[in-house]
């Protein structure tokens, strides 16, 4: 008897198939009205903000231009999200034909700005109270390189900068706020290693070796087969971008890495050509395959990084300007900085995989 009664009590309201008609009827006007009146607005908001003006002085330049959209509160998302590559194509149009040097573009909740030409770059970083190189890195290995908030805060503790005196407000006993580690100032020493002249011709040396070794064990007839159905620019782009990678990977950060991800360079530019839609964080359900290469190419720096452990105190002290393990003294260097500070295992390996970009 109950369940009689939860079955046919209580009656539930039947649609008739005339209303549900006339709600798609009224949805079929209604939202491409929205989509209508939202680009009309926004185009006319763009089209009426004034070029800036040189002689007006920082304080007098006007905002600038926001991208037309169709949706509201996502803006351009989802034409980023397809594909970023033809969007930023349209973009730089855009800004060529408006004569805006910079364009501000609507994602959902992320407001950013879209630039070109050194010298805008630079006259945003000048402009500016946010922006700043430290900014610029961290949100790369943020949110390209998915660097935790451990991690992250590590570098944000360290106030001091990278030069080689503290800034006035910190210590002068060689450590940075509340007693943080000077990583900032520990990797910019790294970097500037390479700018002697005997380590970059060791690094020079290398490369050229490297590359000599790739071309020598490169499949030839895979050329040959394909040569027929590749045209000239394409056939020699991809190969060459390819040997070019892999022995500049060989070069910078050694040959164990090939040990434990055979596909490292194959998945490197798999990740690096998601770049700008990772900066601008588009999830995963829109680019599984980046976000595969990446999760590839950290599992196989950690693994590299873990077989280092037991024997890590004969690999950072060793004096040669390059050694199969971590390959160049810039990278042992950084990864040197990294532990002293205390970045952890898998910070430490995605910081590599961002190296890689070098």
């Amino acid at each position: 008897m109950a369940l009689t009664t939860l079955v046919h009590s209580p009656t539930l309201p039947q649609l008739s198939n005339s209303s549900i008609l006339d709600s798609l009827l009224i949805l079929s006007i209604f939202v491409p009205f929205i989509f209508l009146a939202t680009y009309l607005v926004t185009a006319v908001r763009f089209h009426l903000t004034p070029l800036p003006n040189s002689k007006d002085g920082a304080k007098r330049l006007p905002s600038p231009p926001t991208l037309p959209y169709h949706l509201p509160y996502l803006g351009s998302a989802f034409s980023m999200a397809t594909n970023a590559h033809t969007f930023y194509q349209y973009l730089y149009r855009r800004s060529l034909s408006s004569h805006h040097p910079i364009i501000g573009v609507r994602t959902g909740p992320l407001y950013s700005y879209f630039t070109t030409g050194s010298s805008n770059i630079l006259t945003m970083f000048k402009n500016s109270r946010v922006m700043s190189t430290e900014e610029i890195f961290l949100e790369v290995n943020r949110s390209v390189g998915g660097l935790g908030s451990r991690d992250v805060k590590v570098f944000n503790d360290d106030e001091s900068g990278p030069f080689a005196k503290p800034w006035d407000f910190l210590s002068h006993d060689g450590k940075g706020k509340e007693g943080a580690p000077r990583i900032w100032r520990a990797v910019h020493e790294a970097h500037m290693s390479v700018q002697s002249g005997k380590s970059l011709r060791a690094l020079s040396e290398v490369f050229a070796k490297e590359f000599e070794w790739v071309l020598d064990s490169y499949d030839k007839e895979v050329i040959a087969r394909r040569k027929d159905d590749w045209d000239t620019t394409s056939l020699y782009y991809g190969l060459f971008r390819n040997l070019m990678s892999t022995a500049s990977t060989r070069a910078l950060m050694g040959t164990k890495i090939f040990d434990y991800e055979p596909n490292v360079v194959t998945d490197f530019w798999e990740w690096f050509n998601g770049f700008l839609p990772l900066f601008f964080g588009m999830p995963r359900l829109f680019y599984p395959k980046v976000y595969a290469a990446k999760d590839r190419l950290d599992d196989g720096f950690i693994k590299m990084l873990k077989e280092l452990e037991g024997r890590y105190e004969v690999v950072r002290t060793c004096d040669e300007p390059w050694i199969e393990d971590l390959g160049s003294r810039i990278n042992r260097l950084r990864d040197e900085a990294h532990i002293d500070a205390g970045i952890s295992l898998k910070g430490r390996a995605q910081l590599m995989v961002i190296f890689m970009i070098a």
